[in-house]
């Protein structure tokens, strides 16, 4: 959790809100951002994994996880339900095989 927090502040700070931490994932978008209900994330992976997402408040808290399970090499779309949150900010986070792959900031209307 320490870690998810320390990498959650330091996009804060950033001017790009979004990063890339692992070779295995060679694309990624998330849309729409505003988002109202349902997150589409597009993946493009160099390798399988398995896939894991999660949403963070801005105080570094989970406040959803999905396990996508196993996904071979190549593109894949993860339809991820959101109605469920409050409007605010959160962060996305995205991981292959356990490890953070990538970070964007969100915004839930």
């Amino acid at each position: 959790m320490e870690k998810t927090v320390d990498l959650l502040l330091s996009l804060h700070d950033e001017d790009s809100f979004a990063r890339y931490d692992n070779p295995g994932l060679i694309s990624i978008n998330a849309y729409p951002n505003p988002v109202k209900g349902n997150l589409i994330i597009e993946d493009g992976l160099s390798v399988g994994a398995n896939i894991g997402v999660s949403v963070y408040d801005i105080l570094g808290k989970e406040t959803m996880k999905k396990n996508e399970g196993y996904k071979v090499k190549g593109q894949h779309l993860i339809n991820y339900g959101m109605s469920g949150l409050k409007p605010g900010v959160y962060y996305l986070s995205v991981s292959l095989d356990g490890k953070q792959a990538y970070t964007t900031k969100l915004v839930k209307r």
